[in-house]
């Protein structure tokens, strides 16, 4: 805004005003922002008392009131953009649906309950929700959302604990042994163009997620999935690989191996005289930025409206 940058990051609190601007930019990126519950853990030993969770919280609401249109709600673990999306992946309930699901949410909760040998949601144990908001109040205004969700629909108090994101990932490394009961870090991104960096390197045995390796009543179910994961990595023929993939996420997603939230965009401000600047889901490949120049020696100075 004062002409001492070619290329900018946005704020949040700007996005609104920035976005109308001739020199912003948004694209999608292969992020994904999520929640996920510790298999060793009661109450999220239960698959029941996991959907219900998932299902009671309204991802687009949040979306649309609280990240102002830079998020895309999901229910998937391998993002849009990424080879091995499956854009026929559905929800926990069976649907498409991202505004959550009440009503089901109650009626899986009060199976899983039945299955403990409880009669209400005071016998469960205290759930807390540990994440890092690195004092970003979106984050903090998110959560807050959430609790109030599983507080409505559920009748569950869920109490939250906002921690140094270097103590969160401690935990998360400690794998098996990972002391969180609810957790969440700042997303995944990709790290190659394959979906088996969203899914075996993320449910393998020793994954902080605990999936498999646990005494759940689903667990034999979770083990098959990582039996074919590792047989998708391995299989010579595209459609036959991309195929075994995606089954495993919908397994996935249906054991809320993972809770998804949002996709995240990339996005900013660029001055027309920075030239051939390649945008996408990858970001810019190494091997273009040699293309990139400055088209003249004002830009540093140039205006746009």
């Amino acid at each position: 805004m004062a002409g001492k940058l070619d290329n900018s990051t946005v704020p949040l609190e700007d996005y609104a005003t920035d976005s109308k601007r001739s020199d912003f930019y948004h694209y999608l990126s292969l992020a994904i922002n999520y929640y996920t519950m510790n298999y060793n853990q009661k109450p999220f030993d239960n698959i029941d008392i996991r959907q219900a969770f998932e299902l009671a919280v309204n991802k687009q609401e949040i979306v649309s009131k609280i990240w102002d249109g830079t998020f895309i709600a999901t229910n998937h673990i391998v993002p849009q953009g990424q080879p091995g999306y499956d854009p026929t992946l559905k929800g926990v309930d069976g649907t498409t649906n991202l505004t959550g699901n009440p009503t089901l949410a109650k009626q899986l909760l009060q199976e899983g309950l039945k299955q403990e040998g409880w009669t209400s949601v005071k016998q469960m144990p205290q759930i807390n929700l540990t994440y890092s908001s690195a004092g970003n109040q979106a984050t903090k205004n998110e959560v807050a959302v959430m609790l109030q969700d599983w507080h409505d629909v559920l009748g569950i108090t869920v109490n939250s604990d906002d921690i140094d994101i270097n103590l969160l990932f401690k935990d998360e490394r400690m794998g098996i042994q990972n002391p969180l009961q609810f957790f969440t870090g700042p997303g995944w991104a990709t790290d190659y163009p394959d979906p088996e960096d969203w899914t075996t390197l993320l449910f393998t045995q020793s994954s902080s997620m605990n999936y498999g390796q646990n005494h759940s009543t689903d667990s034999v179910i979770q083990q098959a999935t990582q039996k074919l994961l590792e047989q998708a990595d391995v299989e010579q023929n595209p459609s036959i690989r991309m195929a075994d993939d995606n089954k495993a996420e919908q397994q996935l997603v249906d054991d809320v191996a993972w809770f998804p939230m949002e996709q995240q965009y990339a996005f900013g401000l660029r001055k027309p005289c920075v030239q051939v600047v390649v945008n996408g889901p990858f970001g810019t490949p190494p091997d273009a930025w040699h293309n990139i120049y400055i088209s003249d020696a004002t830009c540093a100075n140039a205006t746009v409206s």
